[in-house]
């Protein structure tokens, strides 16, 4: 009987002990194929982009020419504003 219980206990003990190394090794995987987050410095070159204007009218002047350098508010172009009637709704006056 003596031997069955010790036999029993090392079955145990071995099991726990390859339970635990596959746990860390599942750790370590993981952790080897987590991408790691680098900042870095650098530029970006635009080919193409696109502009929309928030009114419509006659282009008066284009401030800009291909390959200029431009920033965020800069003035690309002016433009002759083209005011439209709005439509008369059921619900207005005049």
């Amino acid at each position: 009987m003596q031997k069955k219980r010790q036999l029993k206990l090392k079955l145990w003990i071995g099991g726990a002990f390859i339970i635990a190394l596959a746990a860390i090794a599942a750790i370590i995987a993981n952790s080897l194929k987590t991408p790691k987050v680098q900042m870095i410095d650098g530029q970006v070159e635009v080919l193409q982009y696109s502009v929309q204007v928030q009114q419509k009218g006659k282009v008066l002047e284009i401030r800009v020419k291909e390959g200029d350098y431009v920033e965020v508010g800069d003035t690309l172009a002016s433009i002759e504003p083209t005011i439209h009637p709005s439509p008369k709704t059921p619900h207005s006056k005049f």
